[in-house]
């Protein structure tokens, strides 16, 4: 019987020993996963985008542009240096000034690559210009 309390106590004391090392390595692991890192820039526009690695998607991408940031919890990118973030600066309505467009490929496979596109156009506000997102139409649908 006491051989039998004996190898439990043991059992115990290992098993609490090892609880605290899990715990440890945790937040560590958080961390890494919420560094942002620069995936995309143009400087012609002063652009960079900024985005959380995390399961083979970029996602949490922050957009800092020409003085201002902009956050997009929701947008989401592959991490595949083949499908990065494309970044462009021209005028595409032809109104005399350039918009900002990003192109995010949010999956792809064969035959097949799922692209999402987000517009800025210039704004002018009480204190100076500023950009913001206008909606796309989808061709597709």
């Amino acid at each position: 019987m006491k051989k039998w309390w004996l190898a439990l106590t043991f059992t115990f004391i290992m098993l609490l020993s090892i609880v605290p090392v899990t715990f440890a390595i945790t937040p560590s692991s958080i961390k890494a996963e919420s560094k942002q890192i620069a995936i995309a820039t143009l400087s012609e526009a002063k652009a960079n985008l900024y985005a959380t690695n995390r399961e083979g998607y970029y996602e949490k991408f922050k957009l800092q542009m020409n003085g201002f940031t902009r956050y997009f919890p929701d947008w989401k990118n592959v991490d595949n240096p083949t499908y990065a973030p494309r970044l462009f600066f021209n005028d595409i309505n032809h109104d005399g000034k350039k918009e900002f467009v990003i192109v995010l490929t949010k999956d792809y496979g064969t035959g097949v690559l799922n692209t999402e596109v987000h517009v800025f156009q210039t704004i002018q506000t009480n204190i100076d210009e500023s950009y913001e997102e206008v909606l796309v139409d989808n061709q597709f649908q």
